[in-house]
């Protein structure tokens, strides 16, 4: 869920699973047209099933 703009320009964007662990970020007003580009492509907003695990895990300095 996407909340804002806040009165400061931020926006809060909040994630949850399906069992409700949440967790939430704070996008400075500098970053905000990335936001209103999300919202502008997906209205209703994103869902991702949750699904087990199969594959190697990704990591971001495997330099492969």
């Amino acid at each position: 869920m996407i909340y804002g703009p806040k009165e400061d320009g931020t926006y809060v964007v909040e994630f949850k699973t399906a069992a409700g662990e949440a967790m939430a970020i704070s996008i400075p007003r500098n970053e905000a047209a990335v936001i209103r580009h999300f919202q502008e492509r997906m209205p209703y907003g994103l869902f991702v099933p949750e699904v087990p695990f199969q594959g190697q895990p990704f990591s971001w300095g495997s330099g492969a």
